[in-house]
């Protein structure tokens, strides 16, 4: 199962609780990037950069949502949990 938009939260796998579906919540930091743009043939105005945590062990995770002013609405184009490839590098 991919990651789905759930209530407040985003339901995804953590690999850090081997693998089991855990709710990550929304934190406190975003950054909002007000936009008009398409993905996946739907207009948007904006795209989310929320943080979140995962419910069972604390491992923070980015979600990226486009919408149009509501999350619940929007669609997740990523959830940043994954152990193997980091977010961005310094080199």
């Amino acid at each position: 199962m991919g990651a789905k938009i759930k209530d407040n939260c985003i339901v995804s796998t953590c690999p850090d609780c081997e693998g089991a579906l855990s709710n990550f919540e929304f934190q406190s930091g975003s950054v909002i990037r007000n936009e008009i743009h398409t993905y996946e043939n739907t207009r948007f105005e904006r795209i989310l950069y929320l943080l979140a945590r995962c419910g069972g062990c604390g491992r923070g995770g980015l979600a990226v949502i486009h919408d149009n002013g509501m999350v619940r609405n929007g669609i997740l184009a990523g959830c940043g949990v994954r152990r193997d490839k980091p977010a961005w590098s310094r080199e």
